[in-house]
């Protein structure tokens, strides 16, 4: 179940975007979590109110910003590195996703399949993308 986003642990909404291809806009919005980590929620603007859904939780450093981005519907070439399961070379959005910069040219696409959010490692660094992917995924 996705935890609860209330009180001070809710941040303001970051950004906004067509997530899941309904037509509706949709928001970003962060939760601390133990251990220093910051939970990635979005809530979709459903026709029945609203849904929030945890997609990923990444490591907080101190006072640095977290990359996240909203990007439109596109093809993207997948990063198929030896740490990579089921990963798929092409990736297309047939709307907005997040892009999550983990550093050093990394990046994982977070996009929605049918009724949930699929994480990709997306090209746009060296070697390791897969693995620093799979690091960012939920523990």
């Amino acid at each position: 179940l996705t935890p609860a986003l209330s009180g001070a642990a809710r941040e303001s909404g970051l950004r906004d975007g067509d997530f899941d291809g309904d037509g509706r806009r949709d928001t970003i919005w962060l939760a601390a979590e133990d251990g220093g980590r910051i939970a990635v929620h979005v809530r979709l603007d459903t026709v029945g109110g609203g849904r929030d859904v945890r997609v990923t939780s990444l490591a907080a450093e101190a006072n640095a910003p977290l990359d996240i981005e909203v990007v439109a519907a596109g093809a993207w070439a997948g990063d198929c590195g030896d740490y990579a399961e089921g990963c798929q070379a092409h990736i297309a959005t047939g709307h907005d996703s997040l892009m999550l910069g983990m550093g050093e040219g990394k990046r994982v696409l977070i996009h929605w399949q049918d009724d949930h959010f699929e994480q990709d490692f997306v090209r746009g660094g060296d070697s390791l993308s897969a693995l620093a992917g799979l690091l960012a995924r939920n523990p």
